[in-house]
């Protein structure tokens, strides 16, 4: 049964990651786009919208750690 814990929170853990690192890749490749193309005379061209889109597409993180986990920590 401890195995079976261990593996748990190997799958937990993956999860969590990687959906944490893809939201940070895709709201920091955002925001450097947003000051690329930011007019200083005009206000900050990134809202709560953006942040909702990496939010969305962080569900990417758990099925990818899910696939992980079954082909690699399993046992």
């Amino acid at each position: 049964m401890k195995k079976n814990k261990r593996s748990l929170f190997i799958l937990l853990y993956l999860c969590g990651s990687l959906a944490l690192a893809i939201f940070v890749l895709l709201f920091f490749g955002r925001l450097l786009g947003a000051w690329i193309i930011w007019d200083v005379n005009s206000k900050f061209p990134i809202t709560l919208d953006d942040v909702y889109m990496c939010l969305e597409l962080t569900w990417i993180g758990p099925l990818t750690g899910i696939v992980l986990w079954f082909f690699y920590y399993r046992k």
